[in-house]
Formats: C-alpha cells, structure tokens, sequence
C-alpha cells in the first residue's frame, strides 16, 4: 500500500464544561508492501559497524528487514541503524493549519533477534519513530520516541504521545499552532558500548504495519491537555544521531 492520507473521524460532541474528545485523523497507514512514496532506507552506521534493509517476506507478509553487526572495541561504542527517511516524501502534518496538536498516535508490528559473542550479550535492535520538522530558517530538528522491545515474536505495539515524550536528539517538537511542518520516519537499530571486553553482536529488526495518526482538540476551549508521558526507555539502548546535522 502506497503512503496515503486518510481521514478517519472520530467526534464527541462537547457538552457543557465537560473535556472534549478528539478528532482523530490518519496520517500514514503503511503495510510495506514497497517502500512508500519519497522515502529510502538510508544506513546509518559508525566506524566498525554495517546495517542493510530490504522489503522481504516475514511470516507471508511483506515487512521492512534490518540487518546489522557492531564489532565493538574495548572503551568504545558502535552504531547501526537504517532509516526509513523520508526526504523526498510530501509534508505529512502542517501543525498551524490545524491550530495545534493534541497528540500523536502511532503504531508498528515489530520484532528483533539477535547474537553476541559475549555470553550474556544481545544485539537486538530497537524502532525509533523520528519526526522531522522545518523550522522557519529552513533548518530541520529531529525528535524521537525510542520503543524497547525484547527478542520473540512479532507484536502489536501501540502509544499515544505528548510532545515531551518525543526526547531524543533535538528535544520535542513543536506542535503548537507556531510549529512548522513535520514529517515522519522510522530509524531501526542500536548503539552497542564495551567497557572491559571487546565483542560482536549480529541482530535483525523486521517492521510492519506502520500507522500514525493525530489528535486534535474539537472544542479548543483548554479543557484538554496533553496526555502523560510515557515512561522513558533505557537510555544505554539509545541510539546515537549521526544524520542530525542534516
């Protein structure tokens, strides 16, 4: 399915003072059966590392497949990732055109293996929904919402997030009526640190069913505030942000 924009309304009349419910509309609802219009998977790898990404079949279903190796020496860090990077992709959000966000919603089939030469090692690899917003000088900030996942089968994952838990690179985004335009990508992989004992990890990432979509205050009466939080993930297993100078 290609990159689409689709309106799915969901209203709740406000009455009285009571809060008001939200306009829920979907932005990206990709099942990879190629890659979606205007973006690449682009590698984004240190020194000692390697990652590839395809579209291939996972389990009868065409899916985004990272592969990748960190040889991590001692006193070191390696990074691989690939990027579902969505430079030449049309803007997907125009934040003052809507008066403002309420949250972002996203979710993804995913899941991760991997091996270590180390005894208690991993080299899984984690999803990093990455929002690329233009700031007026034309310039592009980066925010990011890691999701930890352990080695099994494909799961559902799902959230609803506020600005702030978008904490990654360049801090939150702007979705205030005074934000400038977004886009969405997806950065799949890990940074690996050795401190006593060099070692190698091998690990795979396989990714589906890509959807996110927004909510938007209908009666902007302030009412409504953001939804919490989520709690923040395990900072070792952040992955480090060589493209943010772009």
């Amino acid at each position: 399915m290609n990159l689409i924009t689709r309106l799915a309304l969901v209203v709740t009349v406000c009455s009285g003072m009571a809060p008001c419910a939200a306009i829920s509309q979907v932005l990206i609802d990709e099942s990879f059966d190629s890659l979606p219009a205007g973006y690449q998977l682009v590698p984004v790898v240190s020194a000692n590392a390697s990652a590839s990404g395809m579209i291939g079949d996972v389990g009868g279903s065409n899916a985004i497949i990272v592969d990748a190796v960190w040889n991590v020496p001692v006193g070191g860090s390696e990074s691989a990732a690939m990027l579902l990077d969505p430079a030449g992709a049309p803007v997907q959000l125009d934040p003052a055109s809507r008066g403002g966000l309420f949250s972002v919603v996203w979710s993804i089939d995913a899941a991760t293996s991997g091996s270590s030469s180390l005894p208690s090692g991993f080299g899984g690899m984690f999803p990093i929904l990455v929002i690329f917003q233009t700031q007026p000088d034309n310039s592009v900030t980066l925010s990011g919402y890691r999701l930890l996942i352990t080695p099994g089968p494909t799961q559902t994952y799902a959230f609803e997030l506020a600005a702030e838990d978008f904490d990654l690179y360049d801090g939150p985004p702007d979705f205030s009526v005074n934000g400038g335009v977004i886009r969405f990508g997806l950065l799949m992989g890990a940074t690996y640190m050795a401190t006593t004992e060099a070692y190698t990890n091998t690990g795979r990432l396989t990714a589906d069913n890509w959807r996110v979509s927004i909510s938007e205050t209908v009666f902007r009466s302030g009412f409504d505030g953001p939804p919490p939080a989520q709690s923040p993930g395990n900072p070792q297993s952040m992955l480090t942000c060589p493209f943010c100078s772009r």
